[in-house]
């Protein structure tokens, strides 16, 4: 018997725990600094489709939030890099 689900695949948890290191090698793994990694749809048309959305969470600051205009399983050190310099965080 056939499943058909209408909820959209999303990305895996690989991809997740890929990121997640790359922000956190590119913020000095820090142990006091909470990260957040999600994949979303935007749906403004200048936007390339899926966005992955980093949150920095630093004790005693402002949630900080960047993006990057790729899907998360194409995220690479580089575009986390770029996408946190927008942050103006020093480690």
């Amino acid at each position: 018997m056939w499943k058909l689900s209408l909820k959209p695949k999303g990305p895996d948890r690989t991809s997740h725990e890929r990121v997640k290191g790359l922000v956190f090698e590119a913020l000095g793994r820090n142990p006091d600094i909470g990260i957040s990694v999600s994949e979303i749809a935007c749906a403004d048309p200048a936007c390339p489709g899926e966005e992955t959305i980093i949150l920095v969470m630093i004790p005693k600051r402002k949630t900080a939030a960047c993006k990057v205009a790729r899907a998360l399983a194409d995220v690479t050190g580089d575009d986390v890099r770029d996408a946190l310099k927008e942050l103006a965080y020093t480690p």
